[in-house]
């Protein structure tokens, strides 16, 4: 029995240490493929389209750019999820490399690629690189900065916002933006709506298309959590507690994901926190070394950042 209970132990352990070895697959002798840029390609235009082949098992690709005029200093390490990526580069020499991850293992970096970016002053073909909201973004605030990538080549951008609630609506044109970034009147954010902002690149003959992102405004606080269980002034003989409860319904336009915060207390006033935890579905267990008399209560936040306040406690006792 002895030997057995060991081995057990043993497999846990190895299980302990070992799991995510054991369920990724290993590529750490594989070689991502490049596709372009080709080695000695001078691409016209800053907009650089990197491209690569699918390699088995990888969840995700770090991606490596330098600049070879400035001593090989690192300009780009970005670890993406597709197998293209899209990057503004001014004109200039430079290598990449390109390597498959996942959460146990990496293959090695394939050979670097030497690649030329040549100044255009057409705009055709070149594209706005967006770099603030990030792509679906949540917030409950209109004091909205948009930013992205300047181009060389372009004089002015655009700025359109989209409203998409019951259809699409622009709600918002600004042009002959001059820098790289834009905050729009408050007002201009009349309801919570999923928003789409594009952006474009123009001069006096060519202008990109227009690059676009998504972002969610939700301004409604969530409603207050109903308390499931324990019920008020429920009496245990167990130790272990399950605590539940209802986030109820959002009735906003925009629902964003939500999580709840549960504290338990010793006292009514909450002024000693026995136990406090982030719990993102509507349940979890808590189990108590004293008997005695505890009170708890939940409140709702959602990503874009609102606040439903704590749920009026309820109280139990541990006999």
């Amino acid at each position: 029995m002895r030997v057995k209970n060991s081995l057990l132990i043993i497999l846990l352990g190895f299980c302990l240490f070992s799991c995510d070895d054991i369920l990724e697959e290993d590529i750490s002798d594989n070689r991502v493929i490049a596709i372009r840029p080709t080695m000695d390609e001078e691409i016209l235009g800053e907009t650089v389209k990197f491209q690569w082949q699918k390699i088995n098992g990888a969840d995700h690709y770090r991606i490596q750019v330098f600049n070879t005029e400035r001593s090989n200093t690192l300009m780009l390490d970005s670890l993406v999820s597709s197998r293209e990526f899209l990057y503004n580069l001014s004109p200039g020499s430079y290598s990449w490399q390109i390597r498959g991850e996942n959460n146990a293992y990496q293959t090695v970096y394939n050979y670097p690629i030497d690649f030329t970016v040549v100044y255009s002053e057409d705009l055709d073909g070149q594209s706005v690189i967006l770099s603030t909201p990030t792509n679906n973004f949540y917030t409950n605030s209109t004091s909205i900065v948009y930013s992205w990538q300047k181009l060389s080549a372009a004089e002015s951008y655009e700025l359109q916002l989209d409203k998409e609630l019951n259809g699409i609506e622009t709600v918002y044109i600004e042009p002959d933006i001059a820098l790289n970034n834009v905050s729009p009147q408050q007002n201009i954010y009349t309801e919570d709506a999923k928003y789409i902002w594009k952006v474009k690149a123009i001069n006096s003959f060519s202008e990109t298309d227009f690059s676009e992102r998504i972002l969610f405004l939700d301004r409604e606080t969530p409603p207050l959590p109903s308390l499931l269980s324990p019920e008020d002034e429920e009496v245990f003989n167990d130790s272990q507690i399950s605590f539940s409860w209802d986030l109820n319904q959002d009735n906003g336009n925009v629902n964003s994901d939500r999580y709840s915060v549960i504290q338990v207390s010793s006292d009514e006033d909450f002024t000693v926190i026995m136990e406090e935890e982030e719990v993102q579905n509507e349940q979890i267990d808590f189990s108590f070394s004293t008997a005695g008399q505890y009170y708890w209560r939940v409140k709702v936040e959602d990503i874009a950042g609102n606040n439903s306040g704590y749920s009026e406690s309820q109280y139990f006792v541990i006999n």
